[in-house]
């Protein structure tokens, strides 16, 4: 029975640990076999033994020596080739086992956001674990920095907490008033929701609601009430969870429609006729459900400077939120309106445009006074 194993040449046991095959041959002397690995991985031997019925040596570190770390390798069952001989006379096996091992390590992190992402893409590389180095240039991964949520001052930024409560865009200035679609990137693992309110408001006025990757990313619906009747719906996951995906929703007339990607109209997944379309002038967000979200919107919210004669603004912020400063130039005084406004929702400023008198005020000269009080005396 054991010269029986011992004749048995070139065969093969393939396993599977962490990934990497492991593969197992054994060889009678003399002969040789050819072991390869892809362009993309490395031979690693991990046992040798060099064997005959009575004795035996192993021989990891020698076949690691004339093998590790190429592609491919010729193993020789060979005293010459080993540099020993356990059995000499006597025909010997050898046997060994090896991996093929990835030269390249995990994907290193994504570089930096630009200051300004627009069209920009990002880059990520994976290093060389390759033991001995040379892997050559290093595989590139690239991805559109929106999709990993960079933002720039011509985005707004908004992140939502896992607890089911919508949160109105007026605080960024941002509503539905002369609006007709919205384009938006969102980030959550399911249910992105969307209302359209008539008001300011999500405990009165009319509302239309977007349930975006709903029950687990697998359902997303459109309703003409919050949490009421679904008007259309979209089975399918739409939610990559990892990155941001871009949507777009629409109110023209008497449709309503929801679709995919950055262009209102492109990708339609769902739409609704509306009979009697609601009025459409606030939005809000929210996230729950188990899942946080983060939203980013196009940020086309500013106001404009209304200014009459004679006044110049010292302090210009014309973002939401942002306060302009406006006075009156040298010689005019204010006989109205405000020296501080603060844009606000609808691009509009808070109080009314500073108004100067166009009446020069000229200021009394000393030597006026001195006159007017030596006038005094002569007329005492």
């Amino acid at each position: 029975m054991e010269l029986k194993i011992l004749i048995c040449v070139n065969v093969a046991f393939i396993t599977f640990a962490h990934q990497a095959e492991s593969i197992s041959y054994t060889l009678t002397q003399p002969d040789t076999r050819s072991i390869s690995c892809s362009s993309s991985q490395y031979i690693d031997i991990t046992y040798g033994r060099y064997y005959c019925w009575y004795n035996g040596s192993t021989v990891t570190s020698k076949i690691r020596t004339n093998c590790n770390y190429n592609h491919n390798c010729t193993i020789k069952a060979q005293n010459s080739w080993l540099d020993i001989d356990p059995c000499s006379g006597t025909t010997k096996t050898l046997a060994w086992t090896y991996y093929c091992r990835s030269i390249w390590g995990s994907w290193g992190s994504w570089a930096a956001c630009p200051r300004n992402c627009t069209t920009h893409n990002l880059v990520r590389y994976r290093s060389c674990v390759k033991p001995n180095g040379g892997c050559g240039s290093a595989p590139a991964d690239y991805i559109a920095c929106k999709r990993l949520g960079c933002y720039s001052s011509s985005e707004i930024s908004r992140t939502t907490p896992d607890d089911q409560v919508y949160y109105s865009l007026t605080t960024d200035c941002f509503v539905a008033i002369d609006r007709t679609s919205v384009a938006f990137r969102g980030r959550a693992n399911n249910d992105l929701h969307i209302a359209l309110g008539s008001v300011d408001s999500v405990t009165s006025g009319t509302h239309y609601e977007f349930i975006i990757g709903g029950w687990a990313n697998t359902k997303s619906e459109i309703r003409f009430a919050l949490s009421s009747s679904t008007c259309d719906s979209y089975s399918g996951s739409v939610l990559s969870q990892t990155y941001f995906d871009e949507f777009w929703i629409s109110w023209i007339g008497n449709y309503i429609h929801f679709g995919t990607g950055s262009t209102p109209g492109s990708n339609i997944r769902m739409s609704c006729n509306h009979s009697t379309p609601y009025d459409v002038n606030f939005i809000w967000i929210k996230t729950g459900w188990g899942s946080s979200g983060e939203w980013r919107f196009s940020n086309d919210v500013a106001c404009k400077h209304v200014t009459n004669s004679y006044v110049s603004v010292t302090t210009d912020d014309t973002s939401c939120n942002g306060t302009s400063s406006y006075t009156c130039n040298s010689g005019y005084k204010q006989v109205g309106g405000n020296t501080q406004r603060t844009c606000g929702y609808g691009g509009i400023l808070s109080g009314y445009p500073l108004v100067c008198s166009g009446k020069m005020q000229y200021p009394l000269c000393s030597r006026d006074v001195v006159n007017l009080n030596t006038n005094s005396i002569l007329a005492a």
